[in-house]
């Protein structure tokens, strides 16, 4: 009996910085290496899954850093990053391709089409954010042009499945519903060893997310604000890195909320974990979403998410039951809700309990490995 050849299968990312389609992208190629020859490339990145890429790596998985590939829109770098894709295309002879994030999800399906490769996936964790029309317009021809050369489009969110056929002229049989792929095997959260420095009966409220202007961390200072304003036994942890620190740091001064909240930088993604298993409440203010990756995971841990009622974050947090929505920018509802639940320790327990029943039934990490095997086998 002849030895079975692993399908090769090449992921390719923008960068793999701290977030959620890079996390989702590693946790799913980590749980069927032993299945696929997996390979990886992507933009060089600021860091965050030192501890997961070097697991990959013990498994197989290969890694390459593209010199050129970023969200950079320079058309010398542009050039350049099409022809170092296709050319690595065409030197490795892949069975599929499967692209994330904008950038890297046009210039890797073009170069895989070029190349030869005969199955192209993409996958949709959200839509592009910009505040540039003539982008925006670009992207949508791109993608609308890209269609007829996608397997299938792999997406995050349930209600975003219909809304991007539509949007893109993309065959609805083409489009699957596929969950952010989350670790089923929650790192062991033990109470010895504390990431959050809090004083005796301090409660913490915290938010996961890359320090950005969509992420509106100005927001999460604001309600923040208003919370010390009632009680000052609370601490507020913003939980990531990115180009908006200094603006974030000079809010916190000018507030003079130093003493109250602070910010963790880069942090491992099991520490991610650790880290939500020590807060109380997660606050999450983006001011757009598809799912969220930081509130499945606070609610697997049975924590009450508030967040502001936007994206499709509606998919997963039923208001009153296993979180809290608030219309956007509402910060004074939302420093209500988060002062009633740190009255209430009994409420607490009860909305988390809720959550974590509701989300373990819907992001299920074999069922999704199932359903995307079944397309890499096609």
């Amino acid at each position: 009996m002849g030895v079975r050849v692993k399908k090769k299968i090449c992921h390719v990312l923008t960068s793999l910085n701290f977030g959620g389609a890079a996390e989702s992208t590693l946790t799913r190629i980590k749980s069927l290496a032993t299945a696929y020859d997996f390979s990886v490339i992507a933009g060089k990145s600021m860091g965050g899954f030192n501890s997961l890429e070097a697991s990959l790596k013990s498994q197989g998985v290969r890694f390459f850093v593209s010199e050129h590939l970023s969200n950079s829109l320079n058309p010398i770098v542009t050039a350049l990053s099409f022809a170092e894709l296709y050319f690595f295309f065409r030197k490795n002879h892949f069975d599929a391709v499967h692209t994330h994030n904008t950038v890297a999800g046009i210039l890797g399906r073009i170069a895989a089409r070029l190349a030869g490769v005969k199955k192209i996936f993409h996958e949709v964790h959200g839509l592009p954010v910009t505040k540039n029309p003539i982008i925006l317009s670009a992207y949508f021809f791109l993608e609308r042009a890209l269609a007829v050369h996608t397997t299938a489009y792999f997406i995050v969110s349930q209600k975003l499945c219909p809304e991007f056929s539509a949007s893109f002229s993309v065959p609805r049989e083409k489009i699957v519903f596929l969950p952010s792929a989350i670790d089923d095997k929650i790192p062991h959260l033990g109470k010895t060893r504390r990431l959050l420095a809090l004083r005796r009966g301090e409660r913490a409220i915290g938010m996961i997310a890359r320090l950005d202007w969509l992420k509106r961390q100005d927001l999460f200072l604001d309600i923040s604000e208003i919370v010390l304003k009632k009680t000052n036994n609370v601490r507020f942890f913003l939980v990531g890195e990115g180009q908006f620190r200094k603006k974030i740091e000079r809010e916190i001064f000018l507030k003079n909320l130093g003493k109250h909240v602070e910010i963790t930088g880069f942090v491992e993604q099991d520490d991610v974990w650790r880290i939500v298993g020590e807060l109380d409440i997660v606050l999450h203010t983006s001011e757009k979403e598809a799912i969220p990756r930081a509130i499945v995971q606070a609610m697997l841990l049975e924590k009450p998410v508030v967040c502001f009622d936007v994206g499709n974050i509606n998919e997963i947090v039923i208001n009153g039951e296993t979180g809290f929505l608030v219309p956007f920018a509402e910060n004074e509802k939302a420093a209500e809700i988060i002062l009633d639940l740190l009255r209430k320790p009994v409420l607490r327990k009860k909305i988390g309990k809720q959550a974590k029943k509701q989300i373990s039934k819907i992001f299920d990490l074999r069922h999704g490995n199932i359903l995307l095997s079944k397309f890499y086998a096609r």
